[in-house]
């Protein structure tokens, strides 16, 4: 691939496309007698064409494809909701397995190796390797024999922790999760919390901020201030609730729907004397917006609680 910069006042930047396999334009045309026959591989065999700079390429056995630098697949998933492989008839003794995912492994390895707690989970294929055979995390071997001197060998004949040292930048080697959406709930807030968190060793730990286990990954995700500000949305209530053009319980709705507010609860708790104050001035009639009353308060809040 050619790339030119186009010095002009757009700034645009031109990419030209050179097809060095290509070759020239061919067009086959053949007169048979009309059998009712299809023969498929005669078909497919006249279909595909090989021009002189793809077959000189494969003759000198060049690369056809490459990917550089390679890219390490990382799942997550919540605790208790890792994919489970059995044959049939072996289904309980799966279910009864402990978990040995990437995910569960990285927070098993950093209570082995202590001295590369200091990277994050994506960041964890430059120093470690994946072992799919025995489903552990194990450490690249440019970074054996680099730790403390007189550190013995392990029981097992491996290098002990000890006789590691993960300084460095390590291999040039990327790591990715998989997509989550927002949509996903707490699986998306695991995903954000594991871009920033180091060390951890359990799902308690990503929950923990500021020594306090807290319930959900959303709230240690605001907590370390990783979400957006629902200022704007606190705004907006209080707003609606001076004009009085649209009910505030609707207003409140939309938001839950379409804005996603990084608290929904505090927002709900904040303003919780509003929405009492607007339902009592609309059961009184002083206030009817498109010839409808507002539902009951209880009625609205448990709705609310229970989504």
């Amino acid at each position: 691939m050619n790339v030119e910069l186009c010095v002009c006042p757009v700034g645009g930047i031109k990419c030209l496309f050179k097809y060095v396999c290509k070759g020239s334009d061919r067009v086959t045309m053949e007169i048979v007698e009309e059998t009712g026959r299809y023969n498929e591989i005669e078909q497919f065999q006249h279909a595909r064409y090989v021009s002189a700079s793809e077959a000189s390429w494969r003759i000198l056995a060049f690369d056809i494809v490459d990917n550089d630098p390679p890219v390490y697949r990382l799942e997550v998933h919540a605790e208790g909701h890792h994919t489970v492989h059995f044959r049939e008839s072996e289904e309980l003794p799966a279910a009864l397995r402990e978990p040995q995912t990437k995910l569960t492994e990285w927070f098993n390895a950093s209570t082995i190796y202590p001295g590369a707690n200091y990277l994050r989970y994506d960041e964890f294929p430059r120093l470690f390797t994946w072992n799919r055979k025995d489903k552990v995390w194990k450490p690249r071997a440019k970074f054996r024999g680099r730790g403390t001197r007189g550190a013995g060998p392990s029981s097992a004949g491996a290098s002990a922790p000890s006789e590691y040292n993960f300084e460095g930048s390590g291999e040039t080697i990327i790591g990715r999760m998989y997509t989550v959406s927002p949509r996903e709930g707490e699986r998306y807030f695991l995903r954000l919390l594991l871009l920033h968190v180091t060390g951890v060793k359990s799902y308690a730990d990503m929950r923990t901020v500021d020594g306090e286990v807290r319930s959900l990954f959303r709230q240690a995700c605001s907590r370390r201030g990783l979400l957006a500000d629902d200022a704007e949305w606190r705004r907006v209530l209080r707003e609606s609730f001076s004009s009085e053009f649209v009910p505030l319980s609707q207003v409140f709705a939309t938001i839950l729907a379409y804005c996603k507010p990084s608290d929904p609860l505090s927002l709900w708790d904040e303003h919780k004397s509003l929405f009492v104050s607007e339902i009592r001035l609309r059961r009184r009639g002083t206030a009817t917006v498109y010839g409808t009353r507002t539902p009951h308060f209880h009625m609205f809040f448990s709705r609310f609680k229970s989504h």
